[in-house]
Parts: C-alpha cells; sequence; structure tokens
C-alpha cells in the first residue's frame, strides 16, 4: 500500500449499513480521514425541498466538490451512499478514474428483505418508510468495475470492517473491541 490519498466507495441499497461501516472505517483509520455520506446533502442540508428533483445538480455539485477537496488537501474520503448509477455515473468514474487515488469500491448486497429488517433498527426508521425504500431498491446496482468487492448480507459488521480494511491498508486491530 502507498501513501496517496485513498478513495473507499460504499454503495448499495438504503439500510444495508453502508453509514454504520464507514463511521467505524473512520474511526480506525490513524490517517486524515474525510466522511462524506450522500444523506447529510439529501436529508438534512436539502431536507424536503427535493420537488421534482430541483435539488439534484446542487447536491451532486456539493458531493463532488467535498470528495474532490478533501482528497486534494491529502485525506482519505469515505464517501458512502446510494449514489444512483444513472444520475451518479460521470461524478462516481471521474472518482474512480483519478490517478493521484488509490480507489476502492464496495457495493453492498443486501435483499429487500433484510434492509427493510435493518431500516426498522435504525434511529431514522421514522424519516422514511419500508414502501419508500422498496420504491429505491431495484435503483442501485454493482458497477461491475475491475475491483469492485460486493459485501453480502451474510457478512456481519466486523466481518465486513475486516475486509474492506485489508483491502483498502488500514488496521482492523480495534475490530471488536
Amino acid at each position: 500500500m502507498t501513501n496517496r490519498s485513498k478513495l473507499i466507495l460504499l454503495r448499495g441499497p438504503s439500510g444495508a449499513g453502508k453509514s454504520t461501516i464507514a463511521k467505524a472505517l473512520q474511526q480506525l483509520s490513524d490517517r486524515p480521514t474525510a466522511l462524506v455520506e450522500q444523506d447529510v446533502y439529501r436529508q438534512l442540508i436539502f431536507r424536503g425541498q427535493d420537488e421534482k428533483r430541483k435539488t439534484r445538480p446542487a447536491r451532486h455539485e456539493m458531493i463532488k466538490a467535498s470528495v474532490d477537496i478533501a482528497l486534494t488537501h491529502g485525506f482519505d474520503v469515505i464517501v458512502e451512499g446510494f449514489f444512483y448509477y444513472p444520475a451518479y455515473q460521470s461524478m462516481v468514474e471521474a472518482w474512480l478514474a483519478r490517478d493521484d487515488v488509490d480507489a476502492y469500491p464496495f457495493y453492498f448486497d443486501i435483499s429487500l428483505e433484510e434492509t427493510h429488517r435493518r431500516h426498522q433498527t435504525r434511529p431514522k426508521a421514522s424519516e422514511f418508510s419500508t414502501e419508500e425504500m422498496t420504491s429505491w431498491y431495484n435503483l442501485v446496482r454493482p458497477l461491475d468495475v475491475e475491483g469492485e468487492i460486493i459485501i453480502t448480507e451474510s457478512m456481519t459488521t466486523d466481518e465486513t470492517i475486516d475486509i474492506i480494511c485489508k483491502t483498502v491498508g488500514l488496521s482492523s486491530s480495534a475490530v471488536g473491541e
């Protein structure tokens, strides 16, 4: 592994566990690490203002700028979210094509039933319904790019963290503590 900045891309359906894993990875890292969560832009910054997707261009630009600024300043970046590929395709492809960072794409392949079950255990369970989750579910797919690692629902949180840490060269010694 090199000292270059790392871009860790965690994609998958809502309720897959991406945020939990991203936060754990940031805590484990001994390097300067920025966490960019798509939901922060969608649910907090532009909360309730997404009629007819009018906020999408601003959200995209802000997410891209946040990731690019952190990478330019030498931070590792963990970026997590749904990232519906047709809408975010050019942004994701640009991140993965950067020649100044080591990019690691991961896709959380979690069944609809399991995402519903996990959603019911989250603090934000009241923010959107399982019906809404169902309508979003088929919109996200693996990228099918070289090096993409698929995380399955049979993997525990600790196993997922360990796989990602080994792949990207982070210490996972704190897992399970």
